[in-house]
């Protein structure tokens, strides 16, 4: 058995508020959380040099943390769908790549003539 002395850290708390003017999901910090810290006087235990129980014999708080609020939204999120239709929907498709009005043939050309240059 050995005594140790050391500081430690002390985790803070985390509040949430609600609001109403974020989106559900959505977070942000309202303020930053800080750590606190502790004096510790301890009893360590080892076996083979490898720790393997320690015992708090004191424990002084040095300062207190500070808790972190977060506001955390509750408003509903838009629809992911679309929920309306085209005022005035098209019948006809039009391509740009066959201007020439050969349906397609001078892309299928090229397209060949591409090949037989990579091969």
């Amino acid at each position: 058995m050995e005594s140790a002395e050391y500081n430690d850290d002390i985790q803070y708390d985390i509040e949430y508020e609600d609001t109403a003017s974020m989106f559900q999901g959505e977070y942000r910090t309202k303020v930053k959380g800080d750590l606190g810290e502790r004096f510790v006087e301890a009893e360590v235990y080892r076996v083979n040099g490898l720790e393997v129980g320690r015992i708090v014999t004191k424990e002084e708080i040095l300062e207190e943390p500070t808790t972190k609020v977060v506001y955390r939204g509750t408003k509903d999120p838009p629809p992911r769908k679309g929920t309306g239709v085209f005022a005035k929907p098209t019948s006809v498709v039009t391509s740009h790549l066959d201007s020439d009005g050969d349906g397609g043939e001078s892309i299928q050309v090229l397209m060949l003539v591409f090949q037989q240059e990579h091969q």
